[in-house]
């Protein structure tokens, strides 16, 4: 059984799949397996990946029609092998000691999940700039071991899905398994895992460089805008079947409310009123299932409390804050 399998969903990524490939087959730690996804490409991206199979049988191929990336991480973890699980997107790419680092800290530390730090590559402009991804766990725990109930003003306030190594176990004892078809499919797993776990920790340092290009899921949110009303009810279905909803639904309803004004500000601007008027509708449902939990929120704290620790937050949460004020009164307290 090997100590690690790598999980890489694969679909029409010919341009940056070697460099992903790459940097798997490169690793200090060599005692690892990688499973592609093939789904359902119609560039070059099989035959990169039947090259590389025939060269090291560590490469696992599982082809299949196009469904989604969510689904494609799904049928990876099904034919997981390994201890520990990495999910790596085909265009992103690792450091050379990235599964050495991760390894050793999560069983160090005998932990179910560790987040770690990223390097962010601006495809357009070739710069790199680091992601402190971890400064909100940090900053309240350090590098210890902790669970949501050491840092609950924190827990959801990252984003979703990529940069966690897990226990592979750990994912199949709470049925982990992403959405499809859904903008923000990686939400569902991500709310839910983390009320499951018990002991978390982070590394530090970016071993993790983390593409962004036009075609990365965050530029093109408004064709899925239509589903974030759908997503919100089945994460909230899902996170009600874990010991810690009642503790931690606040913190989920405030995350959802911080992500999809966010991500009004990221959209270009003649896509602005569709995920505009699909945000209304999602702030309504939030409204109708926990109009006490709405009650009760300070947006002042929601927005300025703890994550004045983090600087580099500021300025984006002033601009949230007065998306809330300015022109969301009808919909939220």
């Amino acid at each position: 059984m090997p100590l690690v399998s790598v999980i890489i969903p694969v679909y029409n990524v010919e341009k940056y799949l070697k460099e992903c490939l790459d940097s798997v087959f490169s690793q200090t730690l060599d005692d690892f397996e990688v499973i592609a996804i093939n789904d359902g490409s119609i560039d070059s991206s099989l035959e990169i990946l039947n090259d590389y199979a025939k060269k090291d049988k560590r490469l696992k191929i599982i082809s299949k029609n196009n469904e989604g990336q969510g689904l494609a991480r799904n049928d990876g973890l099904k034919q997981a092998k390994g201890e520990f699980t990495l999910f790596l997107d085909s265009d992103d790419w690792l450091e050379s000691n990235a599964l050495e680092k991760l390894y050793r800290v999560i069983t160090q530390k005998n932990a179910q999940m560790v987040f770690f730090n990223v390097n962010r590559f601006y495809q357009q402009s070739s710069k790199t700039s680091f992601y402190n991804y971890c400064a909100p766990y940090l900053a309240s725990v350090g590098e210890g071991v902790f669970s949501p109930e050491d840092l609950l003003e924190q827990i959801y306030l990252t984003p979703a899905y990529p940069f966690k190594f897990y226990k592979t176990s750990f994912l199949r004892e709470n049925n982990y398994h992403y959405l499809s078809g859904r903008f923000w499919e990686d939400h569902m797993p991500h709310f839910v895992i983390l009320a499951n776990a018990d002991r978390m920790c982070v590394l530090p340092e970016a071993v993790y460089n983390y593409r962004i290009h036009s075609k990365s899921s965050t530029a093109n949110a408004s064709k899925y805008a239509s589903t974030i009303v759908e997503n919100f009810r089945l994460c909230d279905s899902e996170l009600r079947k874990t010991k810690r909803y009642k503790l931690l639904r606040p913190y989920f309803i405030q995350r959802k409310i911080q992500v999809a004004i966010n991500y009004y500000f990221r959209i270009n601007g003649k896509n602005k009123k569709i995920w505009y008027k699909n945000m209304q509708e999602l702030f309504k449902c939030i409204k109708s299932i926990y109009p006490f939990e709405l009650e009760k929120i300070s947006y002042d704290k929601m927005f300025f409390g703890d994550a004045l620790k983090y600087p580099f937050y500021i300025f984006r949460l002033k601009r949230l804050y007065a998306m809330i004020k300015n022109h969301l009164k009808a919909y939220l307290p």
